[in-house]
């Protein structure tokens, strides 16, 4: 192989590399998420907003946590930037502000919830599968009307 042979598969190699790590960069970057979650009192409390990826995390193991207080119309709208992917969205209407979703005695929710896909489960929380949505590279928008409780 001459130089010039070397130096030209050389640089083959480099534009090859190149391509292939913006290819890759572009796989990953990021999509925009807003969530708006409706039925909350005006200016009372906060929401508790936790995104999941996976069944295994669901309610257990966020990857982003947010802590959003409620506007003068009972609702909060928040964007975020994830990687594209499947997530799900659960929510507790944080009325007294105590950071944590409050039960009854007999461990029922005592503060109004919600979950993406407006999704309900029968006795318990919904399944990460029924509340999962697929989040674009172009982004995307969700609502999440609050359950109310007794």
């Amino acid at each position: 192989m001459t130089e010039f042979q070397a130096f030209k598969s050389s640089i083959a190699g480099l534009i090859w590399i190149t391509v292939f790590t913006m290819h890759s960069a572009s796989q990953t970057s990021a999509a925009d998420l807003s969530i708006t979650v409706r039925g909350g009192q005006p200016t009372t409390g906060q929401m508790l907003i936790g995104v999941f990826n996976s069944s295994q995390s669901f309610l257990d193991s966020a990857v982003v946590s947010i802590i959003s207080p409620v506007g003068s119309d009972g609702s909060t709208n928040d964007n975020l930037s994830l990687s594209p992917g499947t997530y799900a969205v659960a929510v507790t209407y944080d009325v007294n502000g105590n950071e944590q979703m409050d039960r009854g005695a007999l461990g029922l929710p005592a503060e109004p919830y919600g979950f993406s896909n407006n999704a309900r489960g029968l006795l318990g929380p919904p399944s990460f599968a029924k509340s999962a949505f697929r989040l674009l590279p172009e982004g995307g928008t969700i609502t999440i009307t609050l359950e109310p409780v007794d």
